[in-house]
């Protein structure tokens, strides 16, 4: 299907969601992929952010590392788009730029400690065969179970997103807030 987006000039009753999303992702603009969600009605982009915002930008881990989550797994899905937009939301928040890179090539980055690296082999695994995965993995690698619930979470909310972005045909390279 092709994405139609709804701008923020159209944004109507949607615009001080719009603002909300701007501020809180820290990119000065809506990313294509919720402007997507818009056009396909507002309770599908208000649910969808609602549980992003959630699960993605609050919590117990550091929004940075549910971020690398989200990047990897959009790696793992295939989707450039979300690979676009996760790497410029993690470089909006200071992960710098040879980090990002090898977080969206490899999955992975050598410098990370331990438990990071851990984590993040785990999400990659997790979104591509959750039920060959057993969440209780990370707990033994150290973190609490609300930790492992959080990582699934954010798995799960990511892998949805990045199929929404897919199945729209939004932008593979380039920009991931086209107007």
């Amino acid at each position: 299907m092709a994405a139609r987006m709804v701008s923020e000039s159209e944004a109507g009753a949607l615009s001080g969601l719009y603002g909300e999303i701007r501020t809180r992702l820290g990119l000065g603009e809506v990313p294509c992929v919720f402007r997507a969600m818009a056009a396909v009605s507002h309770d599908v982009l208000v649910q969808n952010w609602t549980a992003f915002r959630h699960t993605v930008l609050e919590g117990a881990l550091p929004k940075t590392v549910k971020q690398m989550v989200a990047l990897v797994v959009a790696r793992e899905q295939g989707c450039g788009y979300g690979i676009n937009l996760f790497s410029q939301v993690l470089s909006q928040h200071g992960v710098d730029s040879p980090v990002v890179a090898s977080l969206a090539e490899h999955g992975d980055c050598p410098d990370f400690p331990h438990g990071l690296r851990r984590l993040l082999a785990f999400a990659r695994a997790y979104s591509l065969d959750p039920e060959g995965v057993d969440p209780e993995a990370l707990e033994l690698e150290g973190f609490s179970e609300d930790d492992s619930a959080e990582v699934v979470d954010a798995v799960l909310i990511t892998a949805g997103l990045v199929r929404f972005a897919t199945e729209c045909g939004l932008p593979a390279d380039g920009d991931p807030f086209v107007k």
